[in-house]
């Protein structure tokens, strides 16, 4: 993590937190001056610039809690003022939790107003831990994530309790019990609960024991201790029914008024709490008092936030290694289990008074001893090694007028001539060989495996055959290089590590991604031995009856893709399909809401969906990337469930307001609206337009609604997010804002890079240029304005890796498009004549497959060779550059500087699944898996096009609404807001190239 594009600011409610926060990150706490006038209003001053910063505020809702919510909400306007660019409150202890329903007649819900005051004061995201009630997360308007303590707490169990196998998870009251029967479940340990009768607040007047502990260990578990006195009364309580010891684990240990001496006369072994509370001086005169330390939660999910990673995946991953490894004898943990929440021991480690900065001039900023700076090394280089993709924001208007009527030259009229010139040559010949290859194609009959389908009308192309089909080889070998690999280290498991060689699983006993993702990969390279060992193990290993959370987006384009595409190759042998259907059915109780909208994991045993960790908000690439593998699963098996399911979700987001086609990237699953702000073709975002065109072509070309909405955001692209680079006018596609439309962010994801090809399939229909445009007629000027902007992208994918050293493009750009963007840039950052600015943290390289399956598509179309030149150049790099010595390929660090080579050991799964797949068929013949045959899932998974029958058809032939004018994507931006195109000149190009209307 580049330590100048992140800024950490800490609060005085709990100065130590902050410092452990900044430790793990390997940064430094950012300056601030907070003062106290006489009459006790508060002073907030920024002391360095966080202009276009991603700004994180650590104040946790504890002490003189006014005066620190005061404090807090100074502070994050402080920085909005500044022009920060996001504003993230870490709120580890949320303040007024307990008042979030209205319980009594004129009771405020004031836990709302707080939601209200941090998001007017300018907060775009809080991260909060453990919250009293969920629905709080409801209250705001801004992305929420509730970090759990769970998994700190299960470590805790396991370390610290001797015989903990001997306990039994007790919740002190009805409202934590799903709390406890968590934790239970995840030790398999009994569960009991206390009802409590409570007369007034912080005042227990009866309890009562429902479950046994008699001659066992009790463990209670809560979300918070005030007073302490339902802690003792509970503990007496277990005690009298048998208890041999009581312990209590709590996150928020407030510790008000008498607790301190209410734990130390009660019969309570061990009181545990989190440090979201700052109780050093408590646990001097405590010392039944223990502490569990959390700053590693949070520095990971900060780490997660400014990645754009899932946070839900640290919580899935750090409780199944705390449970996979609860017998081992060794605590010591490896590098990645660095950032699980670690015990802390029992010596005081709170600031000084100076620390505090209160009524003084003293900065909210620590430098770090001799010891400290060793620790931040090592968690620099953690970060470093998993930095993922920032989101960012800009403005710019460039954008160029190149494809319209005014512009009849260049470009435009290149390839209009050379149409005409193809029209001329093969005449009415050509219709009639496309017409007979066309009736001569259909599916091998014959039974067991077949390859994949093949057509006979192939490219003329003056390429040297027997040097493709040596680079082809090359590309077989780099595979079986990295699965023979995979198969001696790490067999069965989910990733590949190939420095370290060893695998990993996403859950306990894994999903076989490595294995399925590369079922169809296999069998494409004729590797039979291969294929039988992988078939053996679906067939004997892979089970999906797990206790384990799975995204459902991740689950379904790679294993059920993978499984799908794999039944199809193989000739339709039965074990894939019944995989398929037991992982489907799995998957299904995602979709149980009651918007429509699925959830973005879940539980494989019992099927039940679990919300996303960030306010159980769902991705909308990932809700709408389901469809190709769940409806073909529908064809093949008849039941429509499937069908049903995943089609709902994209009627649903038909019927929401759009920016011409153009939607968030986050969706609500509870109220089935869009959430957030920003709109991108990049993370998030992507697939959900691919599946559109995709869906349209699976199914035969029936569903027209998938093709007008694909349409219609295409016409959105060129209106919103189109730019020119300096200084070779490239054409890119930027990000915007939900709120602000027509400011152009220059930031481009490489996972952008689908576009090109998708643009040029959805143009052709999945056929070759000379047949789609043949006769001229058939080929409407539109479908030419989309394939040469299909061209133009693909172009600029490919100059990703050409401007660079090692030529391997990084993760993500900034387009120059604006001199001033340049003016203060040295190398690495900028090097002199690119089109384009690599970040400290974008410089990674996760060996993606977007730019060349854009190549595949544009060979296939076009027949011009210097597609596969560029793909060649790629794939040299990558032999190059991330071939490990032992076998496999890692992701790079930073592929920047040639002399500087890290490795991230890790290799992809969808570097054997898509990025190799997509480069042996870019060198091999063009008539294996005809495009206009076959649909390729996100994941590369080809899947055959099919005639659908007409009872599942009866919904989606409906027409696209018209977002009526003022109305706003997530119905809370101004009305009436300005939705004109980013740049004028590009909107009149495309407009004048839309076709008239017909109504």
């Amino acid at each position: 993590m580049a330590t100048n594009s992140i800024k950490i600011f800490a609060g005085n409610s709990h100065v130590e937190l902050a410092k452990l926060v900044a430790r793990r990150l390997g940064i430094e706490l950012s300056k601030a001056v907070v003062l106290k006038y006489s009459n006790q209003e508060t002073s907030v001053t920024i002391g360095e610039s966080v202009r276009d910063e991603d700004v994180y505020i650590i104040q946790s809702g504890c002490g003189e809690i006014n005066d620190n919510l005061m404090e807090l909400l100074i502070m994050i306007n402080a920085c909005k003022t500044a022009s920060a660019r996001r504003i993230t409150a870490i709120i580890p202890c949320f303040p007024y939790a307990r008042q979030d329903k209205k319980d009594k007649s004129r009771a405020p819900i004031t836990a709302k107003l707080i939601a209200n005051m941090l998001t007017v004061a300018g907060a775009n995201h809080v991260i909060t831990m453990d919250l009293h009630a969920s629905q709080i997360q409801g209250f705001f308007n801004v992305p929420v994530d509730n970090l759990y303590a769970e998994p700190s707490t299960l470590k805790y169990i396991v370390e610290n309790i001797p015989d903990y196998q001997n306990g039994v998870i007790v919740s002190p009251d009805a409202g934590g019990a799903k709390r406890a029967t968590s934790i239970a479940d995840r030790l398999d340990l009994d569960f009991a609960l206390i009802h409590k009768e409570r007369k007034k607040a912080n005042e227990v007047s009866r309890m009562v024991l429902v479950g046994d502990v008699k001659g066992k260990i009790a463990i209670l578990v809560d979300d918070m201790a005030d007073t302490c006195g339902t802690l003792g009364l509970a503990a007496k309580t277990l005690a009298e029914n048998g208890a041999v010891k009581v312990y209590a684990i709590v996150t928020h240990g407030i510790l008000c008024g008498k607790a301190v001496q209410v734990i130390n006369d009660s019969v309570l072994t061990k009181v545990v709490v989190t440090n979201t509370v700052p109780h050093e001086d408590k646990k001097k005169v405590c010392p039944k008092l223990d502490t569990i330390d959390i700053s590693g939660t949070l520095a990971e999910a900060i780490r997660r936030t400014h990645n754009g990673e899932s946070v839900s995946f640290l919580f899935n991953h750090a409780v199944q290694r705390i449970v996979s490894t609860a017998t081992s004898t060794s605590t010591k943990g490896t590098p990645e289990q660095e950032f699980i929440p670690r015990l802390s021991n029992n010596k005081s480690s709170a600031g000084s008074d100076e620390d505090r900065a209160q009524e003084s001039s003293t900065p909210c900023s620590i430098e770090p001893t001799s010891e400290q700076q060793q620790d931040s090394d090592m968690f620099k280089k953690r970060h470093d090694q998993t930095s993922g993709i920032p989101l960012y924001r800009h403005s710019s208007k460039d954008a160029d007028d190149k494809y319209g009527k005014k512009a009849p030259h260049g470009v435009y009229s290149n390839v209009r001539r050379r149409f005409r010139l193809r029209h001329a040559v093969a005449g009415m010949c050509l219709l009639a060989l496309a017409y007979v290859a066309f009736r001569s194609s259909s599916p091998a009959s014959s039974a067991g495996r077949r390859p994949p389908y093949k057509v006979q009308q192939q490219h003329s192309t003056h390429s040297d055959s027997e040097l493709w089909e040596q680079r082809k080889n090359k590309v077989k070998a780099a595979f079986q290089d990295s699965w023979n690999a995979y198969r001696r280290d790490a067999w069965g498991k989910d990733e590949y590590h190939p420095i370290s060689r060893q695998g990993s699983n996403m859950i306990h006993n894994g999903q076989g991604f490595t294995i399925v993702d590369s079922l169809d990969t296999i069998l494409l390279m004729g590797l039979d031995k291969e294929f039988e060992e992988a078939k053996a193990w679906v067939k004997d290993e892979l089970s999906f009856d797990q206790d384990g959370e799975v995204n459902l987006f991740e689950t379904t384009i790679r294993v059920l893709g993978g499984l799908l595409s794999a039944y199809d190759q193989s000739g339709h042998d039965p074990i894939f399909l019944t995989k398929a259907v037991d992982l489907a059915d799995r998957l299904m109780g995602a979709f149980k809401t009651d918007s429509g909208i699925p959830f973005a994991s879940v539980h494989l045993r019992d099927g039940r969906g679990v919300p996303g960790h960030e306010g159980g908000i769902s991705s909308t690439s990932e809700v709408a990337t389901l469809q190709l593998e769940f409806k073909y699963l529908s064809y093949l098996t008849g039941d429509d469930k499937y069908w049903r399911a995943a089609e709902d979700v994209v009627l649903k987001i038909k019927e929401l307001p759009s920016i011409d086609g153009l939607v968030p990237i986050f969706i609500n699953p509870y109220s089935g609206q869009f959430h957030g702000s920003e709109i991108r073709l990049g993370s998030r975002g992507d697939s959900y337009y691919e599946y559109l065109i995709k869906q349209y072509l699976q199914t035969s070309k029936q569903e027209p609604v998938y093709k007008e909405m694909y349409d219609h955001a295409i016409v959105g692209v060129k209106k919103h997010l189109l730019g020119r680079t300096i200084p070779k006018r490239l054409l890119f596609v930027g990000e915007i804002f939900t709120y602000a439309p027509a400011n152009l962010s220059p930031k481009m994801d490489h996972l952008v890079c689908f576009l090109g090809g998708t643009m040029a399939l959805s143009s052709t229909e999945g056929r070759t240029l000379d047949e789609a445009s043949f006769p001229r007629s058939a080929f409407s000027q539109l479908q030419e304005a989309d394939f040469r902007m299909g061209e133009e992208l693909t172009e600029a994918c490919y100059e990703m890796y050409n401007q660079t050293e090692t030529g391997l493009a990084p993760e993500i750009v900034y387009w120059v498009h604006k001199k001033e963007q340049i003016e203060q840039k040295s190398e690495p950052e900028y090097m002199p004549g690119s089109d384009f600015i690599i970040n400290d943290r974008d410089g990674h390289n996760w060996l993606r497959p977007e730019t060349v399956e854009s190549l595949f598509y544009m060979w296939r179309f076009t027949g011009d060779e210097k597609y596969r030149e560029w793909g060649w150049n790629i794939f040299e790099a990558i032999e190059k550059y991330s071939k490990v010595e032992t076998g496999g390929y890692s992701s790079i660090h930073d592929i920047r500087r040639k002399d500087n080579i890290q490795f991230s050991d890790k290799m992809e799964t969808f570097f054997l699944a898509e990025t190799l797949k997509y480069l042996y068929l870019l060198f091999g013949p063009n008539n294996v898996f005809p495009l206009n045959k076959y649909v390729f899932n996100t994941e590369a998974h080809p899947l055959p096009i099919f005639v659908p029958p007409k009872a599942l058809l009866q919904r989606s032939k409906v027409e696209v609404p018209e977002r009526k004018e003022g109305e706003s994507v997530e119905h809370v931006a101004t009305e009436g807001a300005d939705h004109a195109a980013h740049d004028s000149a590009v909107q009149e190009e495309y407009v004048e190239d839309e076709e008239p209307s017909t109504e």
